[in-house]
C-alpha cells in the first residue's frame, strides 16, 4: 500500500496550525481575565491574531460613534502614525469598513483585484495582498469594531482561519463589554453619590431653616411655657440636623464607622451646649471598627444626643459617654452617666417626657432597651441595641 507523502505532510502542518490557534485562543482568554486596561487588551489581541495566521500585520479598529468612523486602536507591523490616528469610514471604501457595515466576516486572498471594496492607502503603501476582517461584538449593545489581519505574502486564508479570528474577536468583545459595563456602573455610582450629597445638603439646610423659624417664634412667645416649648422644639430640630450632617460626612453612603461618627457628634454637642451648661464637660470612650447602616446609626445618634442633653440639663459634674460594640456582631451598648443624684434622675424622667418617648420609640424600632441605673456616686442611663447584621 502506498500513500502520498505530500498530503500527509500538509495535513500534519494544518493540524499543527489549528492546534496552535486553539492554544492562542485559550491564552488570550486567560489574559482577558486579568482586568487589564483596554489598550493592552487590544494590543494583545492584535499580536495573537497575527501570530495565529502567520501574518505580518494585524490591527484592532474601534467604532467611534461620535464620528461614525473606525479608528485604529492597536496594531502589529504598522509604522508610526497609525495607532490612534488612521480612520476608515464604514462602507465599501475599505475591507474593515465593509465588514463592519455588513456585520459579517470578510476575507480576500487577492486584495488588489477584489472589487467588493476599495484598497485604502494604508494597505496599498504597505503592500498588503490578502486580509481577514471579523466584527468584535459583545452580548449586548452595538459592535465595538473590527479585528483585522493583513499579509504581504501570497497565500490562502481559509474558513478555519476566519473561525479562529472570530473566536479571538468574541473573547475580546466580551472583555471590552465587561469594561464598558464596569465604566457605566462607576459612572452611575458617581452620579448617585453626587445626587445623594445634594439631597443631604438640602435636608440639612431645611432643618436649619426650621430651627431658625422656631427660635424666632420662641422670642415672640407671650408666656414662658410656650417659649420653653418652642425653644425645646428648636433644639431638637437642630439636634436632628447635627446628626444628619455628621451621618453623611464620610465617603460612603452605605455604611457608617461608628467611632468617628460618635466622636464628631459629641464634639458638636460640646460646642452647641457650651452656653447652656457652662463648666460642664463630656468625656467619650467609643470602640473602633464598628460599621452600621445609616438608618441604625442615625437612631443611635439621636438617642445619644437626647441622653447627653438630659444629663447636662438635670445632672451634675462630668458627663461620661461609653459606646461598646457587643457580641454577637451588630449589637451595642450605649452608656451615659454623670455625678447627679437620684432626685436628678427622677427630674430627667419626669420633666422631659417627650425626649424619653423619642428615645424609647427609636430603641423599639431596633429591638433595643432603655434602663435607668441609680448609683451612690451618680446616675447612669443604658441604651442597648439588639444584635443585627453589620455592614462591612
Amino acid at each position: 500500500m502506498s500513500y502520498d507523502t505530500s498530503v500527509a505532510e500538509q495535513f500534519a502542518l494544518l493540524l499543527q496550525r489549528r492546534t496552535r490557534q486553539q492554544v492562542l485562543i485559550a491564552a488570550f482568554g486567560r489574559f482577558a481575565l486579568k482586568q487589564i486596561g483596554r489598550p493592552a487588551l487590544m494590543q494583545e489581541a492584535a499580536r495573537l491574531a497575527a501570530e495565529g495566521l502567520h501574518a505580518s500585520f494585524a490591527k484592532v479598529l474601534e467604532h467611534e460613534a461620535a464620528t461614525d468612523t473606525l479608528i485604529v486602536r492597536a496594531g502589529v507591523g504598522w509604522g508610526p502614525g497609525v495607532v490612534d490616528q488612521v480612520r476608515f469610514p464604514p462602507g465599501a471604501t475599505s475591507p474593515a469598513g465593509y465588514a463592519f457595515a455588513m456585520g459579517v466576516p470578510t476575507f480576500s486572498n487577492d486584495l488588489p483585484n477584489d472589487h467588493r471594496f476599495g484598497l485604502p492607502k494604508l494597505l496599498a503603501d504597505n503592500g498588503i495582498r490578502r486580509e481577514v476582517n471579523v466584527v468584535i461584538s459583545g452580548e449586548t449593545g452595538p459592535p465595538f469594531g473590527i479585528l483585522e489581519v493583513d499579509d504581504t505574502a501570497d497565500g490562502v486564508f481559509s474558513d478555519d482561519d476566519v473561525y479562529f479570528l472570530e473566536s479571538l474577536a468574541n473573547t475580546l468583545g466580551l472583555a471590552l463589554e465587561r469594561d464598558r459595563v464596569n465604566a457605566d456602573r462607576d459612572r452611575l455610582l458617581d452620579e448617585r453619590g453626587i445626587l445623594l450629597s445634594e439631597v443631604h445638603h438640602r435636608v440639612k439646610n431645611s432643618l436649619q431653616l426650621i430651627h431658625t423659624v422656631l427660635t424666632l417664634q420662641a422670642m415672640d412667645a407671650g408666656n414662658a411655657a410656650t417659649r420653653a416649648l418652642l425653644e425645646l422644639s428648636a433644639m431638637r430640630v437642630l439636634t436632628i440636623a447635627t446628626v444628619h450632617e455628621r451621618l453623611y460626612q464620610g465617603d460612603s453612603f452605605e455604611s457608617v464607622e461608628m467611632q468617628a461618627y460618635i466622636i464628631g457628634l459629641v464634639e458638636a454637642l460640646r460646642v452647641g451646649l457650651a452656653d447652656m451648661v457652662p463648666g460642664r464637660s463630656i468625656a467619650l470612650d467609643a470602640d473602633p471598627g464598628t460599621y452600621w447602616p445609616p438608618r441604625r446609626a442615625q437612631a443611635l445618634g439621636l438617642i445619644l444626643t437626647e441622653l447627653v442633653t438630659n444629663a447636662l440639663k438635670y445632672g451634675k459634674g462630668e458627663v461620661r459617654v461609653r459606646f461598646a460594640g457587643t457580641l454577637p456582631p451588630g449589637g451595642a451598648r450605649l452608656e451615659v452617666e454623670d455625678d447627679g443624684t437620684a432626685q436628678d434622675l427622677d427630674a430627667a424622667r419626669s420633666n422631659d417626657g417627650v425626649g424619653l418617648r423619642i428615645v424609647r420609640t427609636l430603641l423599639d424600632e431596633h429591638s433595643g432597651t432603655l434602663t435607668f441605673v441609680p448609683r451612690p456616686a451618680g446616675t447612669q442611663v443604658v441604651a442597648v441595641f439588639a444584635p443585627q447584621p453589620t455592614v462591612a
